[in-house]
């Protein structure tokens, strides 16, 4: 019984980290490619899955609707990228005690205790995010 639950929650990262992949696949690519090879986020496979779902998705784009407009119209693949919403709000737990965080743009700063959980926005907690200072829960 344990080992189905854990099988199913495995599944369930799983997916959800294939659905963000393919939602923001030209950005996530654009940036794992400015990332050193220490630095990178995705795995091999999901990074091979990732190009080949961008390169079928092109394929298909082209044939759907570019091919279908007049040459005159304009093209610019950097307006096609999906960016990820920054501003969203996380819920996380801090690892260790972190002093003077800013939690909202209006300079608001709060302290950290470590195993304190807060909701903030992505945006604003990223590097410690990096730093693995806080974990996303």
């Amino acid at each position: 019984m344990e080992l189905e639950r854990i099988r199913y929650l495995i599944a369930s990262y799983l997916r959800c980290r294939l659905n963000k992949i393919e939602g923001f696949t030209q950005a996530i690519i654009r940036d794992e490619e400015s990332r050193r090879v220490t630095d990178k986020r995705l795995s091999d496979e999901e990074a091979a899955f990732a190009n080949e779902y961008l390169s079928h998705m092109e394929t298909h784009f082209q044939q759907l609707v570019l091919r279908h407009l007049p040459r005159s119209f304009p093209d610019d693949p950097r307006k096609r990228i999906v960016q990820p919403n920054l501003d969203s709000h996380v819920f996380v737990r801090a690892n260790e005690n972190i002093d003077s965080v800013v939690l909202r743009d209006d300079e608001e700063e709060v302290d950290l205790e470590q195993g304190s959980q807060h909701i903030v926005p992505y945006k604003l907690i990223e590097d410690l995010v990096l730093k693995g200072k806080v974990d996303l829960i």
